[in-house]
């Protein structure tokens, strides 16, 4: 790089005034301040918003558990439904279970839309089915619904998870791209400006 500039940047510069010379060397600076200044603007810009993505991919894995935690509790006072024939079931799961379960697989509705709707339609069958009197069959038929509801969750999970995999992954990537940028530029630049400073001495 330094035979190439001294062969083709540097001839030029000395056929040029001293003034020329001067503000080429202040411009060769601010572009070079310039493109470093752009490059952390950039760089923050695109942290906050992997940061902002992993955030909110934590709060939906929390969602996920707290969902599936309701889904379990359901499970188990149909059970004791089902050998006491207490119905407490339903009463739980109107008051309470759905309320929350609605909320929480709202905040995933916006990334995963046709998962929420299998879920949301899995629960409206076991609402049905919780309006009835609690049987074994009814049992059964509640813990494959259940079941189903399970399975797509973990579907949302595992994706949530390497989606934030990903994104920490090209954070590194990132950061490491950056700042061998700004090792070339500040090279570059410094061999530029003393290049041209030498060449106003000689």
């Amino acid at each position: 790089m330094m035979n190439l500039l001294q062969q083709l940047v540097f001839p030029l510069l000395k056929k040029m005034k001293v003034f020329h010379q001067i503000l080429i060397i202040i411009g060769i600076m601010i572009t070079f301040a310039g493109i470093q200044g752009m490059l952390g603007f950039y760089t923050v810009t695109k942290i906050d918003a992997n940061s902002q993505r992993l955030n909110k991919n934590t709060e939906s894995t929390m969602y996920i558990r707290e969902i599936e935690k309701e889904l379990y509790v359901i499970q188990l006072k149909y059970s004791n439904d089902v050998n006491g024939a207490e119905n407490s079931t339903r009463s739980y799961f109107t008051l309470s279970a759905e309320t929350n379960l609605n909320g929480k697989l709202e905040q995933l509705k916006e990334n995963y839309p046709d998962q929420v709707a299998d879920i949301l339609n899995n629960l409206r069958q076991i609402k049905r089915i919780l309006q009835r009197t609690a049987t074994k069959d009814n049992y059964l038929k509640v813990s494959s619904y259940l079941e189903s509801c399970h399975t797509t969750l973990s579907d949302i999970a595992t994706s949530l998870q390497e989606e934030m995999l990903n994104t920490i992954m090209e954070n590194g990537r990132f950061f490491s791209f950056a700042n061998s940028f700004t090792i070339i530029l500040w090279l570059l630049g410094t061999v530029l400006a003393t290049g041209s400073v030498l060449q106003l001495q000689s």
